[in-house]
């Protein structure tokens, strides 16, 4: 009995622990049960060998009342119980009652081990999917913290520059208040000493709104310092009206409303777009942008003789060399709005190319800022290109963000405003800005002059981008002769007065002549002059006659802004918004649909 109630209490005891390890067994552990080898139970657990006992207890007995036969004397015994014949057989049973119980109970026994040993190994696999989740857990939680920092740092980053911004804005109307003070001061104090000589010339024409139009007897030095004086008061007005904007496009787009309305009015009347006393509705960037840097190069431009406004006004077909500017301003049609706006674009764009142009080391003598106006259908573009280092990709997507700036260096760090206010004034000109990394184009040049003796020479030249050079290939008579960053010379024993340049590019083909009669000429690439990728020098002298070909390396960045004129704003013609009118059309209406799909909810 007791060891009956033993072995039940073991098999209950199993049959408890699994089903309660079954029952308490989270779900990822079932998961990574399912998914392992599941370990099956034996059909019948090892049990109590009952009948194998009772058959030894009966031989043993047997064989005692054999051994004594006193014990069964009261008894009436049948012979053939206790033959010979009888008791071998009797012995054979026992013996294979205890072969039998014993095979049994290793075959159980056997069976028992390879479920606990399969259990093991559940219970190993939980535990080590349980390790593994534990280790994601702790890979994921360390990933999170560094996003939880990441954000923090980007917030307060974000938040630094809101701060900064609104700062900015506080100091910009507190000096805006002052300033308002200053340039009525300023503006009396200035007309006043116009109408002081005007009176005692006694030479006034005409006083409009307090303002002096003419006085023919002002000493003109004394008048140009008084004009620009008047005109520095006006920018700065404009300047601090625009820091105190609330929304610079849209301040800007309203303005240009009332200049259009201005304008119009103007055309209707048929008076000049000049006889308005206080408004000016129009502008021209040309005489805008040559008056600008007149003043400009007298301050940045380091050269010792400042060109006349005039001579500025004339550089449409080629590029006007001054100090480290090449400036070349195409005659362009009006337009509309504030030529303030455009000389604070200009100014921010030049700024930032001087910048980056000091960051590389001049190599070249043509290495310039190039400043260039043309004019398009319906638009006038205004370049800036420099040869600084080129912006990464990454660096375009964020370059017009208030706060974003590339400059790394810790004294000279920018604070990324003069891109944004020029991207805003841009938008409310409807226009359009953009920054191009500038590429040495791979081209071939065909060189062909003549000499005082009739002999021709033609020379076929390859220009292509070799690492950090730009290399130069004769191929005209299969020479491989790579000179990167040398020079390509020919020496002639006459003079040499004629010269045609040729480029796979272009299509048209350049002449020189009269070339003999100087001692050197200098050619930098009649197809793109503000940003040449050769140069060509014809040197005449008394011992020398040489053609040298120089590759330049052009690499930079340069800035576009589109702006459309009066023309194309008045015919409600502008080319610059046909690109991506129907996505913009698309993206509002995708708005408005999902407003009203949350007023309908």
């Amino acid at each position: 009995m007791g060891s009956n109630h033993t072995s039940e209490s073991a098999h209950s005891v199993a049959t408890e622990s699994e089903s309660l390890s079954s029952e308490a067994m989270p779900d990822w552990a079932l998961d990574t049960e399912e998914s392992s080898e599941v370990a099956t139970r034996p059909a019948r657990f090892y049990r109590f060998p009952w009948l194998l006992v009772i058959a030894l207890v009966l031989l043993l007995g047997y064989f005692i009342c054999l051994a004594n036969p006193q014990i069964l004397s009261p008894y009436y015994l049948i012979p053939e119980v206790t033959s010979t014949e009888f008791q071998g057989l009797v012995l054979l049973f026992g013996l294979y009652t205890i072969v039998h119980g014993w095979l049994r109970f290793n075959r159980h026994k056997r069976a028992f081990n390879d479920y606990i040993a399969a259990k093991d190994a559940q219970v190993r696999s939980v535990w080590e999917s349980k390790k593994k989740i534990q280790q994601k857990a702790h890979v994921y939680s360390s990933h999170a913290d560094k996003l939880k920092f990441f954000i923090s740092d980007k917030l307060l980053e974000y938040i630094e520059y809101d701060e900064k911004f609104l700062h900015f804005k506080s100091i910009a109307a507190e000096v805006r208040h002052n300033g308002v003070i200053a340039y009525d001061k300023v503006r009396a104090t200035l007309t006043a000493t116009q109408l002081h000589f005007a009176e005692l010339s006694h030479q006034v024409d005409e006083i409009a709104n307090s303002e002096l139009e003419s006085a023919q007897n002002i000493p003109a030095p004394l008048l140009s310092q008084i004009e620009q004086a008047q005109k520095s008061m006006r920018y700065l007005w404009d300047l601090l009206d625009l820091s105190t904007a609330d929304n610079l496009a849209l301040h800007i787009a309203n303005h240009l409303i009332t200049c259009e309305e201005q304008y119009c009015q103007q055309q209707l009347q048929g008076t000049p777009l000049h006889s308005a006393a206080n408004f000016e509705p129009t502008f021209l960037p040309q005489s805008v942008i040559a008056e600008y840097l007149v003043d400009f190069l007298a301050d940045f431009g380091g050269v010792d003789e400042l060109p006349e406004q005039s001579v500025l006004l004339d550089t449409h077909s080629v590029a006007l060399n001054i100090g480290r500017f090449r400036i070349g301003l195409q005659a362009t049609p009006a337009v509309l709005g504030n030529q303030n706006h455009l000389v604070l674009m200009l100014e921010n764009l030049l700024k930032n190319a001087m910048y980056f142009h000091d960051q590389r080391q001049p190599k070249q003598s043509l290495d310039r800022i190039a400043i260039c106006l043309t004019a398009q259908t319906g638009v006038v573009a205004l370049t800036v290109y420099n040869r600084g280092p080129q912006i990464s990709e990454a660096d375009k997507s964020q370059l017009f963000k208030l706060g974003f700036s590339t400059r790394k260096a810790q004294e000279h760090h920018g604070k990324g405003l003069g891109l944004f206010f020029i991207n805003e004034v841009v938008k409310g000109y409807e226009g359009q800005i953009q920054c191009d990394n500038i590429s040495n184009p791979k081209q071939t040049i065909t060189l062909r002059w003549e000499t005082d003796n009739d002999v021709v020479m033609t020379k076929v030249l390859q220009l292509e981008q070799a690492h950090d050079t730009v290399s130069v290939t004769e191929v005209s008579e299969h020479i491989s002769a790579e000179r990167r960053g040398e020079q390509l010379l020919w020496d002639h024993a006459v003079a040499i007065h004629r010269l045609e340049v040729s480029s796979s590019l272009e299509s048209e083909t350049v002449t020189f002549a009269d070339l003999g009669n100087q001692s050197e000429t200098l050619i930098a690439d009649p197809f793109n002059p503000f940003m040449p990728s050769w140069q060509v020098s014809v040197v005449n002298t008394k011992r020398a006659h040489k053609v040298i070909f120089n590759a330049l390396d052009r690499r930079g960045v340069r800035f576009t802004i589109f702006l459309p004129d009066v023309q194309a704003r008045v015919d409600d013609d502008n080319p610059l918004l046909e690109q991506n009118f129907d996505e913009e059309v698309a993206l509002l209406a995708k708005q408005f649909k999902v407003q009203h799909s949350l007023l309908g909810e």
